[in-house]
């Protein structure tokens, strides 16, 4: 009875030892970017953007157009579609943002930044606009995002993207390619 008991205490032990080793190499399976090459950059909608223990993730929409055809002599028509990707951050993805949101005073007005804090803000990378964080990555921003994969992986770990980069573009109200609200008066 003293041995089964002596047994099943190693047993309880070893597994807790490979669960905390398994926990390690959970965290670890986020990649830095030194592990990873540039594979494409893309221009999408932020549908949700998530900061985790392990970095991050970022849901985007991209947008497309599908050409149709009813049959012979018919034109082409061209339909408007979407497609929702998933992607983790890379451990030490880069967050930008193009324009800073304006400085308020106590009165409300707007108040103009000094050139060392506008340096201070854009930090010591040569990357475009603005140091952010991924707590500033909202829904309906206009986001550009460079995708990259693991170099030597196999498997499906080779077709895996992650996100190294982030740049805030503005929102879909403010970006040019967004759409423009009609106009009430307008009947045509």
């Amino acid at each position: 009875m003293r041995c089964t008991w002596q047994i099943g205490l190693c047993v309880l032990v070893l597994a807790s030892v490979a669960r905390a080793e398994d926990a390690k190499e959970k965290k670890s399976d986020i990649p830095s970017t030194s592990q990873t090459y540039a594979a494409n950059e893309i221009t999408a909608t932020v549908q949700d953007a998530k900061k985790t223990n392990e970095g991050g993730s970022i849901t985007i929409r991209v947008e497309g157009v599908t050409l149709t055809t009813g049959g012979s002599r018919s034109m082409p028509r061209a339909k408007g579609s979407h497609q929702d990707y998933v992607f983790d951050l890379t451990s030490d993805a880069k967050i930008r943002i193009m324009h800073l949101p304006p400085l308020l005073d106590d009165n409300g007005k707007k108040v103009s930044r000094t050139p060392e804090e506008l340096q201070k803000l854009k930090g010591n990378s040569a990357l475009p606009g603005y140091q952010a964080e991924i707590g500033d990555v909202k829904p309906k921003q206009i986001v550009k995002v460079q995708l990259v994969k693991l170099r030597s992986a196999k498997g499906d770990d080779a077709k895996k993207l992650y996100v190294s980069r982030v740049i805030i573009l503005g929102t879909e109200e403010t970006h040019p390619n967004a759409k423009q609200p009609e106009k009430k008066g307008d009947k045509n």
